[in-house]
């Protein structure tokens, strides 16, 4: 065995809130979690762990739906990559989910097990699953890479590196924003009797208590030729429901977001090239798409041209994308329709004029306005996605973001506070906000983080007009993941907005208890609709 990739490990919701209670004062990760979760019988459950003991209490079977059981793209990826140069990888898509099918292939002793960490915002949870691999098969080595390594690499200087590389534990740091054709070469020379890693580019390798660096050699993989092949896998692994790349990175220059910096340049997978994945993914039964482009409608031809494929071949797939109003005409509104979309997410960020500028948006207030009320009109879920506190965000332009979620009514939203990364392109005018500080740890001139934390929570407390959908503990994924495991919309708009009134509760504090909802609202309705079913 080559490599084994390991997809995501879904962290205990108690363990990180432990882990974050000692900065709540300092930092708003704790908070964060809190507001993206619901208390019951004195826990906090992530919203997949109060779908399951729904779902067991109204069946009397157990219940182990979530999200992240979908295909990781990111992990079958890569192992799709590897399979097509003649090595051998393996995926274990979701942890602790997939632990049998992880001791099972840890032992075949692999030479390497490669860790992605495009959901990962800090060390702890790499951390962890090294110490899982080294624990059951300490010759192996452990490669990391991906997103976070990547943000790391070009935040930090090699000594500062070098602390968190310890703190992880790894072998080897792969340092390129694409990464795969490096972790491809790395597994090449594993396999000589003497592999010198030093002729392999874009590394950290751990050689006793330091790390060596190896010289940067910029990737560019051809994305039609290193698409993912479906082909390789065996169906029960793609389907029902499987995540699709349509492009790399972003068309957009936000100034929040480091995505474009990390991704490199935008660039479009060709129509064959989807179309032969789309073919081989309805023979096997997929019935449910996730299109992860950030920009899915830019540039308009392209997106055009796959809407058209998919009417014209008759797919018969259920998707979600997220979707931009700023650009769109009428027309393309139809094609979503028509093609089968479900639901889209709105990166709309924020309804005041001058944030939006700030924001680098390119976008008015009103083509949002017109383009939820085109998508509710052709039966699309809306899910609106806001950020509070953005450097210039003061209390009054976010009461007009409040005041929008109100008269428009997206079927669902989320008000993320400010997250500030250092590398995103509003930190090149720091001086000129007051902008200090980092992660959820900021201030500006016109507000700081608790405040921006205490508007998301006030607006959840008053908004009724939309339903909450936290990203921490659900998204748009979700609905759609519940549709492929055969939940009707009704039980899932039900569900959605009895956790979303439990959320608003949990943020009221002591004395304001969740059980009656549960009890009495939730649990029935689980059970009028899934009776005896198990899940």
């Amino acid at each position: 065995m080559d490599c084994i990739v390991i997809g995501y490990y879904d962290q205990p919701l108690d363990l990180m809130l432990a882990s974050m209670k000692p900065m709540a004062s300092v930092s708003g990760g704790w908070r964060y979690l809190h507001m993206s979760s619901v208390s019951l019988d004195g826990k906090q459950l992530d919203y997949s762990t109060l779908l399951n003991s729904a779902v067991s209490a109204a069946t009397g079977q157990p219940s182990s739906l979530h999200t992240y059981r979908l295909p990781n793209l990111a992990a079958y990826y890569l192992a799709s990559f590897l399979r097509k140069h003649g090595l051998q990888s393996e995926v274990v898509n979701l942890l602790p989910h997939d632990m049998d099918r992880f001791l099972s292939l840890m032992e075949a002793r692999p030479r390497a097990v490669a860790i992605t960490t495009t959901f990962y915002f800090d060390p702890a949870p790499i951390a962890y699953l090294t110490q899982l691999i080294n624990k059951y098969s300490p010759q192996t080595k452990v490669v990391v890479g991906g997103p976070y390594i990547f943000k790391l690499c070009s935040m930090l200087p090699p000594e500062s590196q070098d602390d968190v590389f310890a703190e992880i534990g790894a072998d080897i740091y792969v340092n390129d924003g694409q990464g795969e054709t490096t972790l491809l070469r790395v597994c090449q020379e594993l396999r000589k009797p003497h592999p010198d890693l030093t002729t392999v580019g874009n590394l950290a390798v751990r050689t006793g208590k330091t790390f060596t660096r190896t010289p940067r050699v910029l990737e560019h993989n051809d994305l039609d030729a290193s698409a993912m092949d479906y082909t390789l896998f065996p169906t029960h692994e793609t389907a029902p429901a499987s995540q699709v790349r349509t492009a790399r990175s972003c068309a957009f220059k936000c100034s929040f977001c480091s995505f474009p910096v990390i991704a490199g340049a935008h660039e479009i997978m060709s129509l064959p090239a989807l179309e032969r994945s789309l073919d081989h993914l309805r023979q096997t039964g997929t019935t449910h798409l996730f299109f992860i482009d950030d920009t899915f409608n830019v540039p308009l031809k392209p997106f055009r041209d796959l809407c058209r494929l998919m009417i014209e071949k008759q797919y018969g797939f259920e998707w979600v994308c997220q979707f931009r109003c700023g650009n769109a005409q009428d027309e393309d509104f139809d094609l979503l329709a028509e093609a089968g979309c479900i639901g889209v997410l709105l990166g709309i960020e924020s309804a005041a004029p001058d944030i939006l500028r700030l924001m680098n948006k390119g976008v008015k207030v009103d083509r949002y306005r017109e383009g939820i009320a085109k998508l509710k009109a052709r039966g699309i879920i809306t899910y609106a996605s806001f950020i509070a506190g953005f450097p210039g965000e003061t209390a009054a332009t976010f009461d007009i973001t409040r005041d929008f979620i109100r008269s428009e009514r997206p079927d669902y939203y989320v008000i993320e506070p400010y997250f500030h990364d250092p590398r995103v392109p509003i930190a090149e005018r720091s001086a000129e906000f007051g902008l200090r500080g980092a992660s959820y740890s900021w201030q500006h001139k016109t507000m700081n983080w608790k405040q921006a934390f205490d508007h998301a929570e006030t607006a959840y407390k008053t908004i009724t007009e939309s339903t909450i959908l936290p990203l921490q503990s659900a998204d748009l994924w979700t609905l759609a993941y519940l549709r492929s495991a055969g939940f009707s919309m009704e039980l899932i708009r039900g569900f959605t907005q009895l956790a979303a009134r439990m959320l608003v509760q949990s943020l009221r504090g002591e004395g304001h208890d969740n059980t009656g909802i549960f009890q009495k609202e939730m649990v029935p309705l689980f059970r009028q609709h899934l009776g005896a079913r198990a899940s």
